[in-house]
């Protein structure tokens, strides 16, 4: 599934294995498949996300269902691993 983030405003920082993006409005950032990045806004930011192609919605249904300790021993060790995003500036 690739995930396409468009920055509305604010500042939005997605950290990938392989380098740190600062995206801020008019960014557009490309996340390939099966990439892992974390996705941070301390100052808040307002972004579009689109997931191609569907079902984002039900792995979010999953996840809602589970509990803590099994969202704990679903969560990844180490670092994120996967190629770096795609971006372009609007």
């Amino acid at each position: 599934m690739v995930e396409i983030v468009y920055i509305l405003d604010g500042e939005i920082t997605f950290e990938f294995p392989d380098e740190t993006v600062v995206a801020t409005p008019g960014t557009m950032v490309a996340v390939p498949p099966d990439t892992r990045h974390k996705v941070t806004g301390p100052a808040g930011g307002r972004f579009i996300s689109i997931f191609t192609p569907g079902g984002f919605d039900r792995y979010l249904a999953e996840l809602a269902e589970l509990t803590a300790t099994q969202l704990v021993r679903r969560a990844p060790g180490g670092d994120p691993a996967g190629p770096g995003p795609h971006r372009r500036r609007a």
